[in-house]
C-alpha cells in the first residue's frame, strides 16, 4: 500500500494509536480548557 501510495506521488502517513489520539485530545483539551477558565469565557458560545 505505501509503494501505491508513493507512486501516486502522495505522502504516506503513520496511524497514531488509539492510545496517542486519546492523549493527543486529552492534552489539547486542558490547553486550551484552562486558557478558556482563565479568559473567562467558560460557557459563553
Amino acid at each position: 500500500m505505501r509503494q501505491k501510495v508513493a507512486e501516486m506521488g502522495l505522502l504516506p502517513v503513520d496511524t497514531p494509536s488509539v492510545e496517542g489520539i486519546r492523549a493527543y485530545i486529552a492534552a489539547e483539551q486542558e490547553k486550551w480548557g484552562s486558557l478558556v477558565r482563565k479568559l473567562g469565557l467558560e460557557g459563553s458560545q
